[in-house]
């Protein structure tokens, strides 16, 4: 199954939106990524592996079902309530609603 895009990359309480996954991994720092500092998902919140191959980060599924989803939807809703969107808020808004709100993020 290959990986739905946008890429989402959580840094503690930050979020990252990333349109390809070439972007990805050409913005994550190799060291941040052997010491573990952030958590990746695709867009419909399955897990994302990132390692480091000879100093160049790489991104693949960690997991064919979306077993993240809700901490995804959790982390993407975070961010809308920091970013005052209301979106943040809103339960009737599903994880394709607040991921397709994160798509203008997207670098």
């Amino acid at each position: 199954m290959p990986l739905k895009l946008p890429v989402f990359i959580v840094e503690g309480n930050d979020l990252s939106v990333y349109s390809t996954l070439e972007r990805a991994q050409n913005q994550l720092e190799p060291h941040d990524v052997l010491n573990l500092v952030y958590e990746g998902y695709d867009a419909e919140g399955r897990l994302l592996s990132l390692k480091v191959d000879k100093r160049r980060v790489v991104i693949s599924l960690a997991e064919e079902n979306p077993t993240h989803a809700k901490t995804l939807e959790n982390a993407i809703r975070n961010y809308l309530r920091a970013t005052n969107n209301p979106l943040g808020d809103d339960e009737s808004c599903d994880l394709n609603c607040l991921v397709t709100a994160c798509i203008k993020f997207a670098s």
